[in-house]
């Protein structure tokens, strides 16, 4: 399997940083390996945690289908919590400064802290 370049992956996050300031934050999953067929899920503006697996598919809006945690595996962009949570803190400075925050984006924190509770449960 070939790896996807840097140029791509800096790409793709460079352009969600972007969109990140002209709009509302998306509600999105932002997820944790369980193990190599199971993840957890937080949706970064609802709260929602879910797990992913076998049982359990997440929806994947882009091909409109549900795919479980083996499938979704191989499109993943992986970044430590901790990267996630430095990546946070740009986007609400953006939109603050762009005066695009709204109720939701206090959220954000309550996501990281979950993904934290998580990563130290593995």
């Amino acid at each position: 399997m070939q790896k996807p370049s840097l140029k791509i992956s800096s790409t793709i996050l460079c352009a969600f940083l972007l969109s990140a300031c002209q709009t509302s934050p998306p509600n999105i999953p932002v997820c944790t390996e369980i193990t190599m067929n199971r993840g957890w899920c937080i949706n970064t503006i609802s709260g929602d945690g879910f797990d992913v697996d076998d049982s359990h598919p997440m929806h994947d809006d882009e091909k409109g289908t549900d795919v479980t945690w083996w499938d979704a595996r191989p499109t993943m962009i992986l970044v430590p919590y901790w990267s996630w949570s430095k990546l946070k803190k740009y986007i609400i400075n953006q939109c603050k400064q762009t005066g695009t925050c709204d109720a939701a984006i206090a959220s954000w924190d309550r996501t990281i802290e979950s993904l934290d509770q998580v990563v130290k449960e593995k």
